[in-house]
């Protein structure tokens, strides 16, 4: 079985970005080429980054909903609102391609998106021995999906 780190994972939101970037590269690319002064490094790397964009599409997983007896568990794209140094955040667990920390939206490859994975509300997670940098999981959700949040149980 594969690891859920060894592929490329996508939100719905996250392929009909992808898409957009796609098209509007493929049109810049038509523009320059019928410009005869135009660079040719500059077309060949719009042709490596459609290329890219255009594997990443074709290869990606798209994240989907958990099945209801997975509902109270951290999957991908779950919402879970964690607590840790006395704070509270909410993380939203995505693909490395849509990670965006500044956001809450959390890679499944990163220290804390894989300490995550596969626990519940209620659990405290240790994600790293060294530092002894523990996250206690409030809440678990789906809101991609219409999911309520599951709380930890008292």
């Amino acid at each position: 079985m594969q690891h859920p780190c060894d592929k490329t994972y996508l939100t719905e939101e996250g392929v009909i970005m992808f898409q957009k970037e796609l098209k509007r590269l493929e049109e810049l690319r038509r523009t320059k080429i019928e410009n005869p002064d135009e660079d040719q490094d500059e077309i060949l790397f719009l042709n490596r980054k459609i290329e890219e964009i255009a594997t990443i599409l074709k290869t990606c997983d798209i994240i989907k909903p958990p099945n209801p007896r997975e509902s109270d568990t951290v999957c991908l794209g779950a919402t879970v609102h964690v607590e840790h140094n006395g704070k509270t955040s909410e993380l939203t667990l995505v693909g490395t391609l849509e990670a965006n920390p500044l956001v809450g939206k959390i890679s499944n490859e990163s220290p804390v998106g894989r300490a995550l994975l596969g626990k519940k509300a209620g659990d405290v997670v240790l994600v790293s021995e060294k530092t002894g940098a523990a996250y206690a999981i409030r809440t678990v959700s789906y809101p991609l999906w219409g999911k309520k949040a599951r709380t930890q149980k008292a």
